[in-house]
This record gives C-alpha cells, structure tokens and sequence, in this order.
C-alpha cells in the first residue's frame, strides 16, 4: 500500500495507490459473483485514474504502479545526468540505466493528444507485471439526506453535498496484496512505534457526521442531549492520524472536523473531512499525494494493536499546503455499496458482525496463488474487465 501510480499511458498525472479492499459476496443472493468471492481491488481517487485526456481512447484503463509518470521523470534526470557525466561516472549512471531498463522494461501505449484528440502510440518503461485495471471510477458531488449547517435565504437548512473521488482497480491475479505499510521504509525513524503489528492495517474508524437535531417547539428547555454532538469516542475529533505519500512521503496531522469547502472559484461547495498539520505551519500533502490513505494507531484510541484506516486523501489546501481534504472509509464503502449492490471491506480488517453464512470474505490463506510465467500473466492482462457483472451500469464516467 501507499505505493505511487499512474494511468499507463499518463503524461502528467500521478497519485497514490491507498490501499486494498474486497467485496462481501453474498453467494446465496448472488451465485453469478462466485468468480469474484476472493477478489482484491485496489482504490485510489478518480480525479487520478479518470484523467479524460489520456482515457479516451479506453473506457478500462490498465494501471502502472510504481507510476509510469515516475519512472520516466527518474530516467530523464539519469539521462540528463549521464550525459554531463565524465567517462568514469558515465559507467555508473549507465548501469543503473541498464537496470531500469531491466526492472521496467520498454512497452508500446497508445497515448492521446489532449489537444487534436488524436491517438498515437508510444514507448515507456513499465513494471513486467500489469497492476491492474481500472473497472469503475467517479468525480462528482453526492447529495446528503440529512441537513447540515447551510442554509437559504429563508434560513431553511439544506444538505450541504459531499465530494465523491473515487476508482477502483482489478489487481493481477498474480500479484499478492494486503495493507501492510511493508519494510522497504524505516517508518520506525518517524515514530518509534510503527514496527510490528502496527504497519498493518486492522480497522476501519467509523467517522459520523454530526447533524444538529431539531428543538421540539414545545419543549421548556433546551438539553445538551436533544441537539449536541455525540461523544468524542464516537466522532475522534482531534486524534493524531498520519498518511505517506507518493510526493511528501510520511506526515502527520490532526482530525480538525467537517467544513464546508468552496470550489472553483466558489461556484460549487461541498462539506469535507480536514486535516490540519500540527503547527499549522508545515505541508501535510502535496499534488501527487492523492489516494493515500489516512491512518492512526488504534493504540491512540484504545487497547488495540495496529492501524485504523481513517479515510483517503483527495485534497489539500492552505497557503502552506497544510491543511488535508479526505473522505472517511465508511462513506466510501456505503458509495461502492450503493453504485454495485455489493457490500465492501478493507482486506486485514474483520467482516461486520452479524455477516450471514451466505457471505464470504476474502482470507491471507485464499488469496495466495502460484505466480506464473510471464507470458501467462501478460495474457491475462489483457482481458477486458467490462463484462464483470456485479459493476453492470457502473462504467466510469468522465470527470464532472
């Protein structure tokens, strides 16, 4: 998890690869989906994979993770380099082309002018494997049911919309996936207490949105219990979280609360969920930085062991870049569930309790398989994922 990615044929555009999760197939409602039982996907934000002008000429776009927009930035400054170089170190920068030249290798994608529109294909270095496919993916506005704080004219409160950024990818079958920050980065040197049990991740942090209830006309007083906000252990306002980016790797914060953000120029709003640095000083996120999931240690709010996933990162704002615009776990699965009919989990964490017999959930011993040839895999690959049939009516739109 928290690795960078790209669409393969972007030019610009790159983000984070949050994290995996799974679908809850009901195989008694839902016998058709047996194929689909021990699936990982993996999620990201739409604005990322739905970039239009490099999706046009594909309504399923495959992705490349590590980003494909990375690697060829690395080997331009190495080719740059190289070529300034004197002949002793032109030796070294060449063998470390030679061996990115190895880990990705050359492949041919078909890339789209964003200005004529026209296609044209294109060589990059890409990972042997394919990551995976994007099958369904959105940026648009939701509507709440419940009022918020705004409010008309005539004071009459409305429901402030949320911001809905979201893609799912089909991972290769071939590659094994679980949310484990991984050991590859010391994240023990940012805080000592990362190490163990606590770079994997072992619950999702159920956010709620406070909505003011309304006074009866009747009642003689007012009582904090008719119209105030619920506990802290219940909304975790103020608790530490962190997130690693692609761009401004590891950095910490604090849950601020819901405000109401304006958009382009104030023409459009919505309410979301705020990050802010610790002295409100320092960036917390950065562009590239999108779809990185954001955590905290369940120690921090509990007895556990372990991390909570909190939400994913889609925005940032501030003067400084300090400030962060997520949307919480539990709204994103309520969407997923709404848009495919399918009821959704985060891999590593426990099904909900009360999960009928009928349902099953993905397991670390099921999703083991024997990785095969090269060429097996390519094949795969190739396959065309607009015939799954739990995402039927659930094509990804373009970018609202």
């Amino acid at each position: 998890m928290s690795m960078s990615l790209s669409v393969e044929n972007s030019t610009r555009t790159s983000g984070t690869m949050g994290g995996y999760i799974y679908p809850i197939i009901n195989l008694s409602t839902q016998p058709h989906l047996q194929h689909y039982a021990n699936s990982k996907f993996a999620i990201s934000c739409g604005h990322v994979c739905l970039d239009g002008a490099t999706t046009v000429s594909s309504a399923y776009p495959h992705v490349s993770c590590p980003s494909s927009v990375l690697i060829s930035l690395y080997k331009s400054a190495l080719m740059t380099q190289y070529q300034k170089a004197n002949a002793e170190a032109k030796v070294a920068y060449g063998s470390v082309l030679t061996q990115l030249g190895e880990m990705f290798p050359l492949k041919r994608v078909k890339v789209t002018d964003p200005k004529s529109k026209t296609t044209k294909e294109d060589v990059r270095n890409l990972p042997k494997l394919r990551f995976g496919q994007i099958i369904w993916g959105e940026r648009t506005l939701i509507k709440q049911d419940s009022p918020t704080t705004t409010t008309t004219e005539d004071n009459d409160p409305i429901a402030s919309p949320i911001l809905s950024d979201l893609a799912i990818i089909k991972i290769n079958k071939n590659l094994q996936c679980q949310n484990y920050l991984g050991d590859d980065i010391p994240f023990n040197e940012y805080d000592p207490s990362l190490i163990l049990d606590n770079l994997y991740v072992r619950k999702i942090i159920p956010l709620n949105r406070f909505n003011p209830k309304p006074i009866p006309p009747s009642s003689a007083s007012i009582d904090t219990t008719i119209s105030g906000p619920p506990n802290l252990q219940t909304n975790f306002h103020g608790i530490s979280v962190f997130k690693y980016g692609s761009t401004t790797k590891y950095t910490t914060g604090n849950l601020n609360g819901i405000k109401l953000v304006y958009w382009q120029d104030g023409a459009i709003h919505s309410s979301e969920y705020i990050i802010n640095s610790p002295d409100n000083l320092s960036a917390f996120a950065s562009g590239g930085d999108s779809g990185s999931w954001i955590l905290t240690k369940l120690e921090d709010i509990g007895d556990e062991k372990g991390l909570g996933v909190v939400g994913m990162l889609h925005s940032y704002d501030g003067a400084g870049r300090q400030f962060g615009l997520f949307s919480p776990m539990c709204e994103i699965l309520e969407r997923l569930e709404d848009v495919t009919g399918i009821k959704w989990g985060v891999v590593g964490c426990p099904a909900e309790k009360g999960m009928s017999d009928g349902e099953v959930e993905s397991t670390e011993e099921e999703e083991e398989e024997d990785v095969g040839d090269e060429s097996e895999s390519e094949s795969d690959d190739d396959d065309d994922e607009s015939s799954i049939d739990g995402l039927d009516g659930a094509v990804p739109p373009g970018i609202d």
